[in-house]
């Protein structure tokens, strides 16, 4: 086991390393001058000069790099260059709100995903099952644009229930808070609820056929014992993995939510950041969503380990 966890470990300081350089080379491959924009209409060569001595643009790529990376790897990710705030301090004002978003969009799914997912295997190729396919289905294809201006329109403009956009700390308001996060959750968790139910469907399937499933039966429990305590708990596994990914992919991809319903998280900061050429702020955004991807994922291979003995024993024999 602990082996095992080594493993994935340096497998993922590697991953993140491959990231930085990635996105490094990404942001410097962004058409534009950050000097040029910083200058306004002040471009003599001295002033543009003085820009790129200030933020290290006029050193070497390699040069460039590695003092960026090392300064990251101490937190430091340098100062906007719109605002001359410290990134650190402005991702750690931004990360809570795409966090508390990402989780919110877990629990929708998880609350609807599951108990869909076990009914229709348990009512499998019956109207419930189909209809529940056909719903998820619905749920992975609608873009989540359209849903968010559709949910937006009647539910917040037709029928004003709640916030149209807007975000309230949770600390100030929390009534508030919940009821501006609703909407967009909603509208985030609704492609991950679509692949909770198919993911458990498909599980669940795979369990009720399974030999001790028969064996239980056998014994005289009831259906309703058979069901919840030993089909779903191991089909539990499968969907404890994809939750896990599904909330890494959450936290990087709630752009497009974020810009529709106003929600001042990591997706609209990177967006605004690109648009300004501010790379201190597009770097350590895109470094920290991709280390929160990262942990999340290793943290569910350390639980998927947990769950499912085979792993131990492999990861202790390797």
């Amino acid at each position: 086991m602990g082996r095992y966890l080594l493993r994935r470990a340096g497998a993922s300081l590697v991953v993140l390393f491959l990231a930085a350089v990635v996105v490094f080379a990404g942001v410097r491959a962004l058409p534009g001058d950050p000097a040029l924009a910083l200058a306004g209409e002040e471009r003599d060569p001295e002033s543009l000069a003085a820009i790129r001595a200030k933020y290290g643009l006029d050193e070497p790529i390699l040069v460039q790099f590695w003092n960026w990376l090392t300064l990251a790897l101490q937190g430091d990710f340098g100062e906007s260059i719109r605002t001359g705030i410290d990134v650190t301090d402005i991702l750690l004002s931004k990360l809570p709100i795409t966090i508390e978003l990402s989780v919110l969009s877990v629990l929708v799914a998880v609350v609807l995903g599951i108990p869909a997912g076990v009914l229709a295997a348990v009512k499998k190729d019956t109207w419930i099952d189909h209809t529940s396919s056909g719903i998820a289905l619905f749920g992975l294809s609608i873009p989540n644009f359209w849903l968010g201006l559709m949910l937006i329109l009647g539910l917040a403009i037709y029928f004003p229930i709640f916030p149209a956009s807007g975000y309230v700390s949770p600390l100030e308001d929390p009534i508030g808070n919940l009821m501006r996060m609703v909407l967009p959750a909603f509208v985030l968790g609704t492609a991950f609820t679509a692949v909770v139910m198919r993911q458990m469907r498909s599980a669940m399937v795979e369990s009720l056929t399974a030999d001790y499933i028969r064996t239980a039966r056998s014994k005289g429990l009831g259906e309703f014992t058979v069901v919840a305590s030993h089909a779903m708990r191991n089909s539990l596994i499968t969907v404890t993995t994809v939750v896990g990914l599904q909330l890494g992919a959450l936290i990087s991809g709630a752009v497009v939510t974020e810009q529709i319903f106003v929600i001042p998280g990591f997706g609209k900061l990177i967006v605004d950041a690109v648009f300004q050429r501010d790379f201190p702020v597009i770097q350590g955004a895109i470094i920290v969503t991709t280390a929160g991807y990262i942990l999340v994922n290793f943290v569910v291979d350390i639980v998927y380990s947990l769950l499912n003995p085979r792993i131990r024993i492999t990861g202790a024999a390797t």
